[in-house]
């Protein structure tokens, strides 16, 4: 690990500030689920395929993947704050822009250019969080915070698109759901970025290098590219497959949206709770956190190969309930690796690097395969992609933790 870092004057981050990071974490969400949510819809409208629809919602990707590094990248050599203002600006009016009647190649490339946005603020505020929080619990429960916005901004993105839709149409939802991050992003300019740079991070090449050398990190990233695959094969079709059991679009955007409020709140709070006790009674806490998802992740995915075979409304609904409880469990321990095993110098780029490998082996082939495989078979079938992709997390965190802990025994 790097003997240089860099360091920060005056006082830590209080419980305000983690909030007000959180609400913009939740609109990072909001913005990218409001596709899933009014998917139905706009399939319908342009007469799209699985495919077509799964290539719609994880268009945003392409940009978050490109970008994520670059944000990274200069996030550990420049302003922070006025790189995460920058990218929530630009997210926020791509998002307005999604409302207009756009030919598909355009609708492609304006979801496109929400994940360059969103690229800025998901690969430099966890590090800027670990700057201003150097106790570990402290660090651990304001990521806990801080994600817990993930599954929040998702259901969100699913109840208010759905509302909105049935209430006016798909394009105001775009519009009246980009509206809030203009103000979120002068809101951000309002923080500090009072870091000294001790040393100058390394180059590229040499960062990339850095990271590789750190097995949890490298597993941390495998891993998770493995659950995004899963999450977002499930968040793209789920209403789908709702609609297939007799729900109206409307109705299981609503119920959806509150499933994964509870289990995502409760989840990310437990799960990282749990994860930090694991740890602390563990010799390497790194590989006991890896441990602790990889078996969670074995636990959840019978409840996700269940709901998606289910032909009973309940029964879906009840699976998925603790399918997602399970998955939400991993974010903020897989989270916490990734920002406490970042070498100092390239916390940022650690971020941008995970973004990169998560979102270009998970959530971008994600939507696309299931959704092929779905024309083909049958979405209940295709839908068995990410329960496959679910395990193979587990197999890699589990599997990593119990090698990198026995190494060092």
């Amino acid at each position: 690990m790097n003997s240089h870092s860099s360091m920060h004057k005056g006082r830590q981050m209080r419980f305000p500030g983690i909030l007000f990071f959180s609400l913009v974490n939740l609109f990072n969400y909001l913005d990218r689920y409001l596709v899933a949510g009014i998917l139905p819809l706009i399939m319908a409208d342009y007469g799209m395929s699985y495919s077509d629809g799964g290539l719609l919602f994880s268009a945003f990707v392409l940009g978050y993947v490109i970008f994520s590094p670059l944000f990274g990248y200069l996030g550990d050599r420049h302003s922070r704050i006025k790189l995460m203002a920058l990218g929530v600006l630009l997210w926020s009016l791509a998002t307005m822009a999604s409302a207009a009647a756009l030919p598909l190649i355009l609708f492609l490339g304006v979801r496109v250019m929400v994940g360059v946005g969103e690229a800025s603020f998901g690969s430099i505020a966890p590090g800027y969080l670990k700057d201003r929080l150097n106790d570990p619990r402290k660090l651990q429960f304001a990521l806990s915070i801080f994600f817990c916005a993930i599954p929040i901004g998702s259901a969100l993105g699913y109840v208010c698109g759905g509302f909105i839709a049935s209430k006016l149409s798909w394009h105001y939802a775009f519009i009246l759901c980009g509206l809030p991050g203009l103000l979120l992003a002068l809101g951000l300019l309002f923080f500090k970025d009072d870091r000294i740079v001790v040393a100058p991070p390394p180059n590229l090449l040499r960062g990339v290098a850095e990271i590789c050398a750190i097995p949890c990190l490298v597993c941390a990233m495998l891993g998770y590219a493995c659950n995004s695959f899963a999450l977002n094969g499930i968040a793209t079709f789920v209403t789908k497959y709702g609609e297939s059991l007799g729900f109206a679009n409307s109705s299981i955007t609503v119920i959806f949206g509150g499933i994964l409020v509870v289990t995502g709140f409760a989840g990310t709070m437990i799960g990282g709770k749990l994860s930090e006790m694991y740890a602390e009674r563990c010799a390497d806490p790194m590989a006991a956190m890896l441990r602790f998802i990889g078996v969670v992740s074995f636990i959840a995915t019978p409840c996700v190969i269940g709901a998606f075979l289910a032909s009973q409304a309940w029964l879906f609904l009840t699976l998925c309930f603790f399918a997602e409880l399970f998955i939400f469990a991993t974010v903020t321990p897989v989270n916490a690796v990734l920002v406490r095993a970042a070498p100092p110098s390239l916390l940022t780029f650690t971020q941008g690097a995970s973004i990169l490998v998560l979102n270009l082996f998970g959530a971008l082939p994600g939507p696309r395969l299931v959704g092929m495989l779905a024309d083909r078979t049958s979405l209940g079938i295709g839908m068995q992609l990410s329960s496959l992709a679910l395990f193979l997390s587990g197999v890699v965190w589990l599997g990593g933790g119990i090698m990198i802990a026995r190494k060092k025994a």
